[in-house]
């Protein structure tokens, strides 16, 4: 009984927390992004999704499939 009590209190108290709000400050348009890349000489790649990216150093060999396993190295800023 005691785990489901805890379950539930868990479950009360984090409905009723406020929904987490991005601050103004962190709210960057495209032209801002567009504008940092330019004014820092950065060459970013955007991707699909909208995610810039730079790639400094890339491998050389054969292109893993798309059921491989593979480690990446990323910094995320």
């Amino acid at each position: 009984m005691k785990p489901y009590l805890s379950l539930l209190c868990l479950f009360l108290l984090t409905s009723c927390m406020k929904d987490f709000e991005v601050p103004d400050s962190l709210d960057q348009s495209e032209t801002d992004i567009v504008k940092y890349i330019a004014d820092n000489n950065l060459n970013a790649q955007r991707s699909n999704s909208g995610l810039y990216y730079i790639i400094e150093e890339e491998g050389t060999g054969t292109r893993p499939a798309t059921d491989s396993n593979v480690t990446v190295a990323y910094k995320g800023y």
